[in-house]
């Protein structure tokens, strides 16, 4: 359902008081014989006159953002880790050497084991979303070169 100042015409083309209204938001609107078309990448979320094939980029491209994010995220807290643990290194040395009590060394050294284990799960996630940024940006790749063999294949039809 549209809502009002965005009515079509009978061909499925947005009314002059729609694209001025897009227009005034700062849309962008593309004219067409006349006819308005717009691809609003950001004017209320909506994606009207796009292709399935543009909606399927989109979203390859979203899933390779998301990827590039996680690992930025995964990234961040092995070095946050790295940095408790050489934290603990050295309060632990400090407690041995001023001669602290056993058990408090121990605490400091089961401390240091959860961040030892903690450091490997993120190094596995890690390689994890990689294959996925891998397999994200094949599919991002692909997706455009068929849409430039598409437009390619339009264009030699319309000249030829």
């Amino acid at each position: 359902m549209m809502a009002a100042g965005r009515s079509r015409d009978s061909g499925g083309h947005i009314s002059d008081t729609a694209i001025r209204n897009l227009r005034s938001r700062g849309c962008p609107v593309a004219e067409v014989a006349g006819s308005g078309f717009w691809r609003p990448d950001g004017c209320g979320g909506m994606m009207r006159g796009m292709r399935a094939n543009d909606h399927m980029q989109a979203a390859f491209r979203r899933q390779l953002e998301e990827r590039r994010q996680e690992i930025a995220g995964l990234e961040r807290l092995v070095q946050t880790l790295r940095r408790e643990q050489a934290k603990i290194d050295s309060e632990q040395k400090a407690a041995e050497a001023a001669g602290c009590l056993p058990h408090h060394v121990a605490t400091m050294a089961e401390r240091r084991a959860r961040i030892e284990q903690s450091l490997a799960e993120a190094d596995a996630k890690i390689r994890e979303a990689r294959e996925g940024l891998s397999e994200a940006y094949y599919a991002v790749r692909r997706s455009e070169m068929a849409a430039s063999l598409r437009a390619e294949q339009h264009r030699r039809r319309r000249a030829g």
